[in-house]
């Protein structure tokens, strides 16, 4: 199973240009590897969950293996009808989540660690094309967006 992460160890986040900036896909024992429990420091998780509530108790798994806490992961492919039960969560952090109604499969839904200020903007859900959630994230830098 791959792993994707963002790392921003660079003070220069924001410039696009930068070099510092880094986006990699790591095998589980690769990324254990990299030390990267840097305090405050923001980074991500995504997978494509293939129903999330089937997969949530192997996925729970998967990510204690993992030496490093994310400030959002994110998963496609959710599969909920509706809201998700209540054994879909992670202690310390806030789910938003846009499901696919009318139809089988889609879905999207990110766990965003509950010390973030945050604000979830829309959710839109198109019932033959895509499923997506916009939320502002409120750092002291500029806003970030996701």
């Amino acid at each position: 199973m791959l792993t994707y992460i963002f790392a921003d160890v660079s003070s220069d986040y924001f410039n696009a240009d930068s070099d510092d900036n880094q986006c990699d896909y790591y095998e589980c024992t690769d990324f254990n590897k990299l030390n990267i429990s840097t305090p405050g420091m923001f980074s991500t998780f995504y997978m494509n969950s293939r129903s999330l509530c089937r997969h949530v108790y192997d996925i729970q798994d998967y990510l204690a293996t993992l030496n490093h806490s994310f400030s959002i992961y994110g998963f496609t492919e959710t599969w909920f009808k509706e809201a998700p039960p209540s054994y879909v969560h992670m202690d310390n952090y806030q789910l938003v989540h846009s499901s696919r109604s009318l139809k089988l499969g889609g879905g999207v839904a990110m766990f965003i660690n509950s010390s973030l200020n945050f604000l979830t903007i829309v959710k839109i859900f198109c019932p033959h094309k895509t499923t997506w959630i916009l939320s502002l994230l409120k750092f002291s830098e500029p806003k970030l967006v996701i």
